[in-house]
């Protein structure tokens, strides 16, 4: 069995136990796929009020990716601790 295998089936094993951190990561992707920008495409004249609205957005996208790189650390520390365990 390779290094790889072996680690899989680890987590595999603890599978119940990561329940929560997985379905964290999961409404994380969600959320972040759900505050996707659109394409700009071309420039153009765009008002101040779209700006600020394209900014918002930003905004909402970036915390998105956080939340999601933050559900992700965790997951990895269970499964760090889990593998010690």
């Amino acid at each position: 069995m390779r290094p790889a295998d072996v680690g899989a089936c680890g987590v595999a094993d603890h599978a119940e136990a990561l329940r929560p951190e997985l379905v964290r990561v999961v409404e994380c992707v969600e959320e972040h796929c759900a505050t996707a920008l659109p394409n700009p495409g071309q420039a153009a004249d765009v008002s101040l009020m779209e700006l600020r609205l394209q900014l918002v957005k930003a905004m909402k996208q970036e915390d998105a990716r956080s939340e999601l790189a933050r559900a992700v650390v965790t997951a990895q520390q269970k499964i760090a601790a889990l593998r010690r365990s």
